[in-house]
């Protein structure tokens, strides 16, 4: 099974380069988080700021989901 990416869905990509003894086993089970995907959770839920101090950050585009530019 091949992870599904929300952006640019399945595709395959290289495994890592060795296997540890003992059979098959899966390594990576989900796909990597994309960009900013956990920005608003880091922001409330470990540094304390509210929905509001986090819609300034995202409208001032200090965060955001995209790279700067596109």
């Amino acid at each position: 099974m091949k992870p599904i990416r929300p952006v640019v869905g399945s595709h395959e990509h290289p495994a890592l380069p060795g296997r540890l003894a003992g059979g098959h086993r899966r390594w990576y089970t989900r796909p990597a988080p994309t960009l900013g995907q956990h920005t608003a959770e880091i922001l409330r839920d470990l540094l304390g700021l509210d929905e509001g101090e986090i819609g300034r950050l995202r409208a001032d585009g200090v965060i955001g989901t995209r790279p700067l530019g596109l």
